[in-house]
């Protein structure tokens, strides 16, 4: 397909986008931070292209408190366009937005195995440990996740209630949110609690108050289940885990790992230990690309490993709020290799060109009359796609 992929932190992208025709792309599949708030002159994005916007919600967009008001203005200019859609590697997050923008608005895009080169990836390489501990965990505890996420769930409460709640409806609301039986999503947790509309999670107060419980509810439930497993050997890449677990021996802290090195690194573990993002249907960004690389995963309870097909029996799950992982992990060890028809399950039916494609069939149909002149042959799959950094 014909593609540009466009840069808005890079200068020199800035200005191809500015020189641009307003009927110079088709669509526009936007990455990373969204960019409600990105100008070209007066215009929001989305308003200057004629195009048909997708902008894929990596992070939730309860996380990011600066464009409240930017949020709130599009997710109203979306309710009523034919031409703006969310893409969700979340049902959870999907199931609310779209109770807002419409059902038609919302399309579930979950994330693919990514390798820099999955044919030099063998079975035989991919399921053998190398010399580092067998458990590896990529995730942060430190003050990145929120200004406050240090705070107890109670203190969150007491301090950001926007609902003017009394002592004892406040610690039943804690006591929800941490209740094995509800969400793991603190945000659909919440709005059942107090009964919300979709549309009161966008007013400032409540949008402050879900993003601060959301974080700290992270750090806790973290801390409490890797906290449960330290009789393993475990590697673990991220911020912030010294100072709640500096008296744990079999532990190495590391700092992150980039992006397209995670493929090559899940090669040297046999167990992936993970946590859901505080979602209920939907992995992140490293499960497939650890199961495409030989590594089984251990991570919170998430009814999406069943859209794995065969490859779901390589994951397994525990409880975010009462996590009991160590069996789980124990019988993921001692499990045999990952065999060459599970690994090509993930690496032939999850892999981006077999995401993006299913992206395209949506995004070919009901093409605009001036993008169908820009693109005459809609099925040849010619497409202009700007992103940010992911």
């Amino acid at each position: 397909m014909s593609v540009t992929c466009l840069d808005l932190c890079n200068r020199r992208h800035l200005s191809k986008i500015h020189a641009a025709d307003r009927k110079a792309f088709s669509r526009i599949f936007a990455l990373g931070s969204i960019p409600f708030r990105f100008l070209i002159g007066e215009s929001p994005l989305y308003d200057y292209f004629e195009a048909r916007f997708y902008f894929w919600v990596l992070d939730p967009i309860i996380y990011d408190l600066e464009t409240v008001h930017a949020t709130q203005t599009f997710v109203e200019r979306c309710g009523k366009s034919d031409r703006l859609f969310f893409l969700f590697p979340d049902r959870t997050y999907l199931d609310i937005v779209q109770d807002t923008v419409g059902n038609n608005r919302c399309v579930y895009f979950p994330y693919a195995a990514s390798f820099s080169d999955p044919t030099q990836m063998q079975p035989e390489t991919a399921a053998s440990p190398g010399p580092q501990a067998p458990i590896i965990l990529l995730a942060s505890v430190g003050s990145e996740l929120s200004e406050f996420a240090s705070l107890s769930a109670a203190d969150v409460v007491r301090q950001l209630d926007p609902f003017g709640l009394d002592a004892h409806r406040r610690c039943s609301l804690v006591e929800h949110v941490q209740n094995d039986e509800t969400y793991s999503n603190v945000t659909s947790s919440v709005r059942t609690f107090m009964a919300l509309e979709a549309r009161e999670i966008l007013k400032e107060p409540v949008f402050r108050f879900l993003n601060a419980l959301d974080s700290t509810e992270k750090r806790r439930r973290r801390i409490m289940a890797v906290a449960s497993v330290r009789a393993f050997k475990m590697d673990i890449f991220g911020s912030g885990w010294e100072q709640y677990l500096s008296d744990c021996p079999n532990f190495r802290y590391f700092g992150g790992i980039r992006h397209d090195f995670l493929a090559d690194s899940f090669r040297g573990y046999k167990v992936l230990f993970d946590f859901a993002p505080n979602w209920d249907h939907g992995y992140n960004d490293r499960v497939v690309t650890a199961l495409g690389a030989g590594c089984r995963v251990v991570t919170t309870r998430n009814s999406a490993a069943s859209e794995l097909g065969a490859a779901a029996e390589l994951v397994s799950h525990y409880s975010a709020n009462h996590p009991a992982p160590s069996a789980d992990l124990e019988t993921a060890l001692a499990s045999p290799p990952v065999g060459a028809e599970l690994l090509s399950v993930i690496r032939n039916d999850h892999n981006w060109k077999v995401r993006v494609n299913s992206l395209l069939r949506h995004a070919s149909q009901a093409i605009t009359p001036w993008s169908a002149r820009v693109l005459p042959d809609a099925t040849a799959g010619a497409a202009g796609a700007a992103s940010t950094s992911a």
